[in-house]
């Protein structure tokens, strides 16, 4: 592990997020331009992902085949913005948070320029952790 991975994952638990994983940019490659994280920001040169384990109860519905399920909390935007001006901070490179809840403020239409993409890019969360080894499908 980097040594600012190691510092990274010690920051975001502190903040009680204790899984960080990352992905490099090409293991999206397989997706549309409107899933993937170049689309967002080209010069990208790592996609970091922060999660929030459920509790292991939280599977019980799973596992006993009921409908109730738990959603646990959703990290803040204002949470992974602190983390993007942690790593802006400490290495001089420009991040962005992206929260994991699907763009919903414009319909997909038409890009805003010739050889741009549409502009709500939406990153697939379930292959993003997995990406970043944080899971798996």
């Amino acid at each position: 592990m980097s040594a600012f991975k190691q510092q990274l994952t010690e920051f975001t638990t502190s903040l009680g997020l204790p899984l960080l994983g990352v992905a490099n940019p090409s293991r999206f490659d397989e997706l549309p331009a409107y899933a993937h994280p170049l689309s967002i920001m080209p010069e990208c040169r790592s996609v970091i992902v922060v999660v929030d384990p459920l509790p292991r109860g939280g599977f019980r519905g799973i596992e006993e085949g009921t409908l109730w399920t738990y959603n646990g909390r959703r990290i803040s935007f204002k949470l992974l913005n602190e983390i993007a001006r942690y790593i802006e901070q400490n290495t001089g490179y420009e991040a962005l948070a992206y929260e994991a809840t699907p763009a919903t403020s414009a319909p997909r239409s038409k890009p805003v320029s010739n050889g741009k993409v549409v502009h709500n890019v939406e990153l697939n969360l379930d292959w993003t952790a997995v990406a970043a080894g944080l899971g798996e499908i």
